[in-house]
């Protein structure tokens, strides 16, 4: 497969929205139902960081997990 200069773009902003994300303590996750606005939220406090809490909003719903609980459970997806 030849690689075009639109192809090299479109890696070279992904690696610059990784850049960019890695700084931010929100992430928009794309709900495919199309009905919802899914954000994850972390860092919102020094025990938050510690514990690595998060949280997630769906809509206008919002639930504080543990990261490493819902790692637990996301292995078997």
């Amino acid at each position: 497969m030849r690689w075009t200069k639109e192809k090299d773009m479109v890696k070279l902003r992904e690696t610059e929205w990784a850049k960019r994300q890695a700084k931010q303590p929100l992430a928009h996750l794309k709900d495919y139902s199309l009905k919802h606005r899914v954000t994850l939220e972390w860092d919102m406090n020094d025990d938050s960081k510690r514990d690595q809490m998060f949280i997630i909003r769906i809509g206008d719903k919002r639930a504080v997990l543990d990261y490493e609980e819902f790692l637990k459970a996301a292995r078997f997806i």
